[in-house]
C-alpha cells in the first residue's frame, strides 16, 4: 500500500477492499502481514453484533465450521474479537476463480462438468454433515470454481450445528429462496438432507440453465417448492440420461425421509453415472488439438475476449473438453476483473476505502479509526494533476532553447505557448470545477414501494415509526419521501416471527417491490434436570443427548417429555409467550418395589395390559415399583376374569383375596353348547360345576346359531340352577 492510500486494519489484518455485503455482514479482501498472504475477512452487521444470542451463535457455529478441513470447503483460519471486545470476525482462505453462478449459460453446461461440480459439492457436504454442521444456504453463488476445476464451498462461517432448529437473520430472501428445502421454508428442524435438496436444485440448474422452481414473487416460489414438482430435466434436454433424472427426483423429494440419507450416497450415485457417461464421449481429434493450440496461444497473449468466444465455440462442438472449460473459466474471471479495474478510477478507490473505514469505525468503534491513517485527501490528489501537465509541457522549453537564432521557430513557439497557457488554465478550471466546487444540493424525491410478506399480516414501520399499514394478502403500497441519497429503513413486524428490515437509499430510479420472508421467533431454553442424564422428547420428537441440554424453541406451545430409569416420567408444558423455567426440573424416584399377592385356593394368573405377569398358581404374587396399577385375575377353571385396582406401596405386600367358588347345575332341551362369560363350559347337562361367586353371563347356542342368553348370580351358600330354553 502506497503513501497516498488509506490503510485500514482489523487487528493485525490490513483491509484492501470490500468484496461483498449482505444482511449478515460484509466480506473484505485483506492481507495477513505475519504470513504474507491474502485473506478474506467476514464481519457481522451492527444489529447482529448487538444481539447477544446471534453473536454467541455465530461464534459457536464458526468454531464448528473451522474444524472442517476438506479440499472442497473454504478454510477458516481464525475467529477473532476486535480489540478484545465482543465484536467477532472470521478470517478465511482467499479464493481466486469465479462463482459457479457465472458459469451457467442459458442452456446450462455440459453434463460431465455439471456432474463433476455436484459430486465435489456432495463430498464436501457429506464431510460437513459427518462433523455435525449443516450449511443451509447452498446455492451457485456460494460455490467457487478455481481455475483447475476444483470446487470450494463458501460461507460455512454462518452454517448451523446439526440438530438445532432453524434460526436465520430475517430479511429479503429474493435470490436465495430458489434453493430452500420445504422443511426450511416451514421453519422445521433441519439436518443434512436440507443441503441435499439444495444440491439437487443446483444440479438441475447446471444441466438446464434454469432453476427448478420459478415464480413471479418470493411467495410463489416458496409455494411451488412446497407443493409443485419441477419439469423433468429429460423433457428439457433429451441428451440427459434418465439415471440423472432419477437422482434429481430423489434429491428434491418434498419429504426429507424420501431423499438420500447422506450426501455421500448422492455423490457415489453420480460418480457411477459419470463413469458410464464419459465412455460415450468422442476422443480428441487432430483438428481439435489444433484448436486447443489456438486457445493456448490466446491465453498466453491474454486476449480474454477472443478466448471466451473461441472456448465457447469449442465447447458447443465438444462440450466435455476439460481444457476448453479451464480456458473459459479463466478468461471470464480476467474479463470481470478488468471491467472492475477499468470502471474504478483513483477517485472511486479512495472513496471506496473511505466507505470501508466509515462502516468499520461504526461497527468496531473508534479503535479502527485510531489504527487507520488517511494520507491524500481529494484536494491533495487534485494538486498533483497540474504537476503532471507541467512535466508534459517541459519539452517545449527545451526546444525553444535549441532553436535560439531561428526566428521562424520562435515566431511559431509564441502562439504555441499561448495555446499551452490557455489549455493549462482551462484544465485547472475544469479540475477546480470537478473536485473543489460545492456539490449540488440534494434534490427532493418520493417513491411508492410495494411491500409484501410471507406470512402476511405484518405491521410496516418506516425508520422505526409505525405507518399504520399491514401486509395483508397481496401487497401494500408505502410512500417514502425525502432527498436523493437519503437512507431509510423499512421494517415489518409480526407476532411470533422475527422482524425483517431492508435499507432503501433514495435515488431517481424507482425501487422494485420488497418481499420479506419471515422466520418464526425462537428462544433458547437451558433445560436442567435433577437428576441429570434425563432423555428428552420435544413435542413427541426425540432430542439428541441427555440433560443438561440447550433447546431452541420456535414461538408457540410446546410439550417436553422427560424420562429416566428408576424415576417417574413427567411432562412439562411451555406456553407461548410465558417465561421459561429457570430452576432445575425435578424427577421423583420410583422407590423400592412392593409386592402384590393374590390369596386363592385355586390356580390364578395375574395379567397386566396384554401380558401375563404371573402364571397360574395358587397364591401368585408380583413385584412392582410404588404406584397405582390395574391387574386382571384370570382362572378359566372356575370362570374367573376380573379387573382389580391395586395400590402398591414401597417395600410392602398388598394382598387381594380371590373370590370363593359356588356350584351350578346346568341343563337344556336339545343338543347345544354353553359359554360362561365368554369361556367355553361344554354341553349340558352338567352338575356341581365350580364357578366363582358373583354375576355371570350364560349363553346357550343351538344349531343354526340360535342362542339363549341369561344373566345369573352365583352364590356360595347354595347350588345355582340354570336351564337353557330354545327360543
Amino acid at each position: 500500500m502506497t503513501d497516498n492510500d488509506t490503510e485500514i486494519r482489523i487487528d493485525k489484518f490490513t483491509v484492501l477492499q470490500r468484496l461483498g455485503r449482505g444482511g449478515m455482514g460484509a466480506v473484505y479482501e485483506g492481507h495477513d502481514p505475519a504470513l504474507d498472504r491474502r485473506v478474506a475477512i467476514k464481519t457481522l452487521a451492527a444489529d447482529v453484533i448487538a444481539d447477544v444470542d446471534s453473536r454467541s451463535r455465530f461464534e459457536r457455529e464458526a468454531r464448528a465450521a473451522a474444524k472442517l478441513q476438506h479440499p472442497n470447503i473454504v478454510t477458516i483460519y481464525e475467529l477473532g474479537n476486535f480489540g478484545g471486545a465482543e465484536k467477532p470476525y472470521i478470517v478465511m482462505e482467499y479464493l481466486e476463480g469465479t462463482d459457479v453462478s457465472n458459469l451457467i449459460g442459458d442452456e446450462g453446461m455440459p453434463i460431465a462438468e455439471a456432474l463433476d461440480i455436484v459430486i465435489q459439492l456432495c463430498r464436501a457436504l457429506d464431510f460437513a454433515h459427518q462433523n455435525g454442521v449443516v450449511h443451509r444456504d447452498i446455492k451457485p453463488a456460494n460455490l467457487r470454481c478455481l481455475d483447475n476445476g476444483q470446487i470450494k464451498i463458501m460461507d460455512f462461517g454462518i452454517a448451523r450445528v446439526e440438530g438445532s432448529r432453524q434460526i436465520t437473520k430475517s430479511g429479503v430472501m429474493i435470490g436465495t429462496v430458489h434453493y430452500m428445502s420445504p422443511e426450511q421454508i416451514r421453519g422445521q428442524k433441519l439436518d443434512g438432507r436440507t443441503d441435499i435438496f439444495s444440491a439437487g436444485c443446483i444440479l438441475y440448474e447446471l444441466l438446464t440453465g434454469g432453476r427448478p422452481f420459478l415464480g413471479d414473487s418470493a411467495t410463489s416460489i416458496l409455494y411451488n417448492i412446497v407443493n409443485e414438482q419441477p419439469v423433468p430435466v429429460v423433457e428439457k434436454k433429451n441428451t440427459i440420461p434418465q439415471e440423472i433424472q432419477d437422482v434429481l427426483e430423489r434429491a428434491m423429494a418434498k419429504k426429507a425421509e424420501d431423499r438420500f440419507e447422506h450426501a455421500g450416497d448422492m455423490a457415489r450415485e453420480l460418480e457411477k453415472i459419470l463413469s458410464v457417461y464419459r465412455k460415450t464421449l468422442p476422443r480428441t481429434t487432430r483438428a481439435l488439438q489444433t484448436t486447443l493450440d489456438e486457445l493456448q496461444a490466446l491465453n498466453r497473449s491474454e486476449n480474454w475476449e477472443e478466448l471466451v468466444k473461441k472456448s465457447r465455440i469449442v465447447l458447443e462442438n465438444c462440450p466435455e473438453l476439460e481444457e476448453a472449460r479451464r480456458y473459459l473459466r479463466r478468461s471470464l474471471r480476467e474479463l470481470h476483473q478488468d471491467e472492475v479495474e477499468r470502471n474504478q478510477t483513483e477517485h472511486d478507490r479512495t472513496r471506496h476505502l473511505k466507505e470501508i473505514q466509515h462502516e468499520l469505525t461504526e461497527l468496531y468503534g473508534a479503535s479502527v479509526a485510531a489504527t487507520a491513517y488517511m494520507v491524500g485527501e481529494e484536494t491533495e490528489l487534485v494538486t498533483a494533476t497540474p504537476t503532471r501537465v507541467a512535466s508534459e509541457a517541459a519539452p517545449e522549453k527545451h526546444h525553444a532553447e535549441e532553436g535560439e537564432g531561428d526566428a521562424a521557430v520562435r515566431a511559431l513557439a509564441a502562439p504555441i505557448w499561448a495555446l499551452v497557457i490557455v489549455v493549462l488554465l482551462g484544465l485547472a478550471g475544469g479540475l477546480y470545477w470537478m473536485f473543489l466546487r460545492e456539490p449540488p444540493g440534494p434534490q427532493p424525491i418520493a417513491h411508492t414501494i410495494r411491500l409484501s410478506s410471507e406470512p402476511p399480516g405484518a405491521a410496516v414501520f418506516l425508520d422505526g415509526a409505525a405507518t399504520g399499514l399491514t401486509t395483508m394478502e397481496g401487497s401494500v403500497e408505502l410512500l417514502v419521501s425525502g432527498v436523493t441519497a437519503e437512507s431509510h429503513i423499512i421494517e415489518v413486524r409480526l407476532d411470533g416471527f422475527e422482524s425483517a428490515s431492508s435499507e432503501l437509499v433514495l435515488s431517481e430510479t424507482p425501487p422494485g417491490p420488497l418481499e420479506f420472508v419471515l422466520t418464526p421467533t425462537t428462544r433458547f431454553f437451558e433445560l436442567v434436570t435433577n437428576p441429570e442424564g434425563v432423555t428428552v422428547q420435544l413435542d413427541g420428537e426425540p432430542v439428541d443427548g441427555v440433560t443438561p441440554l440447550t433447546l431452541e424453541l420456535v414461538e408457540g406451545d410446546h410439550e417436553i417429555q422427560l424420562a429416566k430409569d428408576e424415576y417417574v416420567s413427567r411432562s412439562v408444558s411451555i406456553a407461548a409467550g410465558q417465561p421459561l423455567p429457570e430452576e432445575p426440573i425435578a424427577l421423583t424416584p420410583l422407590g423400592r418395589p412392593g409386592t402384590f399377592r393374590v390369596s386363592s385356593p385355586y390356580p390364578v394368573a395375574i395379567h397386566r395390559g396384554n401380558g401375563v405377569v404371573a402364571s397360574a398358581s395358587p397364591n401368585p404374587s408380583v413385584r412392582f415399583r410404588p404406584g397405582n396399577y390395574r391387574f386382571r385375575l384370570v382362572a378359566p377353571e372356575v370362570f374367573l376374569s376380573r379387573s382389580v385396582e391395586i395400590a402398591i406401596r414401597e417395600g410392602e405386600t398388598t394382598t387381594h383375596q380371590a373370590p370363593p367358588v359356588g356350584r351350578v347345575n346346568v341343563r337344556a332341551k336339545g343338543n347345544c353348547t354353553v359359554t360362561i362369560d365368554g369361556m367355553p363350559a361344554g354341553s349340558p347337562p352338567f352338575m356341581n360345576r365350580e364357578v366363582v361367586i358373583g354375576p355371570h353371563e350364560f349363553v346357550f347356542t343351538w344349531a343354526g346359531n340360535v342362542t339363549d342368553t341369561q344373566s345369573v348370580n352365583v352364590e356360595a351358600s347354595k347350588p345355582t340352577y340354570v336351564i337353557g330354553r330354545r327360543p
